[in-house]
C-alpha cells in the first residue's frame, strides 16, 4: 500500500520482475525488434514469461539448458564456468540428458538421471527458454 500512496507504483511492480542477465536480455530484444516482427515479438514475450516462473534465486551453483540453442551452461557464483552443446528429449529413460557432442558419444559426457547426479555435486538443473 505504501508504493500506492507514495506514487511508486510502478517501482514496486518492476522490483517483481526477474534479476536474470537473461531475462534484461530478452527485454531489450523486446525493445528493439521491430512492431511488424509479430512471431518473433510474441516468442520474446514467450521466453520473458518461462523467466518469470523461475525461482528469483537459482542458487549459487547451477546448470541452465537452453533447448533451442542446444546449449548447457554450468554458472557458479554468477560467473559462467563451463558452457557446452547439449541434447535434450525424450529417451528411454525420461530423467536423463546428454552433454557434449553426441557424436562422439563421451561416457563422461553422458549423464543419466541428471537431477540426482547433479546434486550430489551441489548443483541444481533448470530446463528454460531460449
Amino acid at each position: 500500500m505504501a508504493a500506492l500512496n507514495e506514487n511508486r507504483l510502478a517501482d514496486a511492480l518492476n522490483g517483481l520482475l526477474p534479476t536474470h542477465p537473461q531475462y534484461a536480455s530478452l527485454k531489450s530484444a523486446l525493445q528493439i525488434t521491430p512492431r511488424t516482427e509479430v512471431d518473433k515479438l510474441n516468442k520474446i514475450r514467450l521466453n520473458m514469461d518461462r523467466w518469470r516462473w523461475l525461482p528469483r534465486d537459482l542458487g549459487q551453483k547451477y546448470i541452465i539448458v537452453n533447448v533451442p540453442s542446444y546449449y548447457a551452461t554450468l554458472v557458479e557464483n554468477g560467473a559462467t564456468r563451463w558452457k557446452t552443446r547439449a541434447v535434450a528429449g525424450a529417451s528411454q529413460d525420461s530423467d536423463s540428458a546428454t552433454y557434449g557432442d553426441r557424436s562422439r558419444r563421451d561416457p563422461q559426457l553422458e549423464v543419466g538421471s541428471t537431477q540426482e547426479h547433479l546434486a550430489r555435486g551441489g548443483w541444481q538443473a533448470r530446463l528454460c527458454c531460449g
